[in-house]
């Protein structure tokens, strides 16, 4: 024990410069981050906006580049290559020396990251201790993306100059590796009911921190190379397993419904001149989107259905036949909100996704299209009503709301939460037509808007880089005969009952629907 401490009390006095480089660029990322919060970079100046990236850029780079400095210099003082480095003469045991790094990395590295993220929820008035899982996983990804590939590599090289050679070879690797694979990893993305990634952070945090504790008590480098090129190929693996596993997931997760059971929503093909059927490119090179004009309804009382993943299947009169991997449904921009449901009856235009040449094959004759969407039931699992401000105000069980007076963001309520995406959740307000300042409205007066916010499968990993979500909240705000009220007109005092209904998962199941003869749009010239 007194050689661990001697070892970090030397590490210690000889690389406090580092120490504080680290520190200071840690501080500089706490000080900084409310601005999430503050403001709403998609509705912000586009000039202020480009401030903003660039500083964010800049973080992301030096936070790494801080401790890329720290665990070099700290791990090569005592160089982990070779059988004649002067540390073995003095003579340190491998076992302490071991122990000596993990608590120097532990006392400047992990505390001074998590009093930081600490900082950052306090801030956000939120519950710094609240949580723990999360807390867990973001020190697992940080240790697996970051601190240990750092530290493996700074244990197998001999020098500052061949840890830098090493570290930007394996970052081109990684870059080529993207170049190479795509082709061959999914262009559609669908819904995932759990985060598989966790998965990839397993494979590093077990590799790498095996890899760094058998090179510190063995010294058997070559072996430990071989160990961290396998433990490399195996999170490559894995990490296209679950590019690859989502497709079986889903038909797993999301069962055709038996011949008797009832759908939990009735979907049909419903085009009207305000929700035309339309074809487009889309921002993906080589694909177009097709906009279906759909009519959602016959959502029970008491219940929510959330639309995730839509598959569709093209039966033409020739005998061709082809079916799309599932795809998260997207909605035309004008539909408000996502594809949540309440009973009632629906016209959203949700997308599918083809490539250019099957439109162009296809566009010429009419032919059968099946539809299958991914549908989940939801039931009210909490209600919670606070009082709106535009300071911030608390929201039990949900998180810390405000609404900030830029003109950017007229109207609207920004939520953030420690756990990163919240859970599915209604919000409903009533709006007046007056200034606040006057008299009490009449009933007349006042309009009823609600949005939805959160997802009914939040991602944990979420949490990782963006401890604190500002989550988009705008009001859709519908008059007594159902048309669509101008929200410039109307205030949202302050004091007016904002009610949070939360909702959790109750079942998963599939719904279909069949277009015959149908015919794809033409594409706008």
């Amino acid at each position: 024990m007194n050689q661990v401490l001697h070892i970090f009390r030397k590490d210690t006095r000889r690389f406090w410069a580092e120490i504080l480089l680290s520190f200071f660029v840690l501080a500089i990322y706490a000080v900084r981050y409310p601005i999430h919060w503050q403001m709403q970079p998609a509705f912000t100046p586009r000039n202020y906006l480009a401030v903003v990236r660039d500083i964010d850029s800049l973080m992301i780079v030096l936070v790494p580049t801080a401790w890329w400095l720290l665990i070099t210099r700290v791990v090569q003082a005592e160089s982990l290559v070779g059988d004649r480095q002067w540390w073995v003469t003095r003579p340190y045991q491998r076992y302490s020396l071991f122990a000596a790094k993990a608590l120097f990395l532990l006392v400047w590295l992990y505390i001074p990251f998590v009093a930081m993220e600490m900082k950052i929820l306090s801030e956000a008035g939120l519950t710094p201790f609240g949580h723990a899982s999360h807390w867990f996983l973001l020190l697992s990804v940080a240790s697996g993306f970051v601190i240990l590939p750092l530290l493996a590599i700074a244990a197998t090289t001999t020098n500052f100059a061949r840890m830098t050679m090493t570290l930007a070879g394996g970052l081109v690797a990684v870059e080529l590796f993207h170049y190479v694979a795509a082709p061959y990893y999914p262009i559609y993305e669908s819904t995932s009911t759990n985060s598989h990634s966790v998965y990839i952070v397993a494979v590093l945090v077990v590799g790498g921190a095996f890899i760094v504790a058998w090179q510190y008590l063995t010294g058997r480098l070559w072996l430990t190379r071989t160990f961290a090129l396998c433990v490399a190929v195996l999170a490559v693996g894995v990490s296209f397993t679950v590019a690859r596993m989502r497709e079986s997931q889903i038909d797993r997760e999301f069962p055709a419904p038996g011949a008797a059971a009832a759908a939990p929503i009735q979907v049909a093909f419903q085009p009207e001149k305000s929700n035309p059927l339309l074809a487009f490119p889309s921002e993906r090179p080589g694909m177009m989107y097709v906009q279906l004009p759909l009519e959602f309804s016959g959502v029970a009382e008491g219940s929510v259905v959330e639309v995730e993943d839509i598959k569709f299947t093209i039966d033409s009169p020739d005998g061709q036949h082809w079916t799309s991997p599932w795809w998260t449904t997207q909605a035309m921009p004008q539909w408000t909100g996502m594809l949540n449901f309440l009973p009632g009856t629906y016209h959203p235009g949700v997308q599918i996704m083809m490539t250019r040449q099957q439109y162009e094959r296809f566009q010429w004759f009419p032919f059968t299209l099946h539809l299958a969407f991914a549908v989940t039931e939801l039931h009210p699992a909490s209600e919670t009503t606070a009082a709106f401000s535009t300071s911030d105000f608390l929201v039990n069980g949900y998180g810390v709301c405000a609404s900030p007076a830029q003109w950017y963001l007229h109207h609207n309520l920004i939520c953030r939460s420690e756990v990163g995406q919240s859970r599915l959740a209604h919000i409903t307000t009533t709006w007046s037509k007056y200034p606040c300042s006057e008299s009490q409205p009449e009933p007349q007066d006042l309009l009823s808007g609600s949005s939805w916010t959160g997802t009914a499968y939040p991602d944990r990993l979420s949490y990782i880089w963006n401890p604190v979500l500002a989550n988009l909240v705008q009001p859709d705000v519908r008059r007594s005969d159902g048309r669509m009220g101008g929200t410039r007109e109307l205030t949202l005092c302050p004091g007016t009952p904002m009610h949070f209904t939360q909702y959790a998962v109750a079942d998963r199941t599939q719904v279909s629907l069949t277009i015959a003869d149908f015919l794809l749009p033409k594409e706008p010239r």
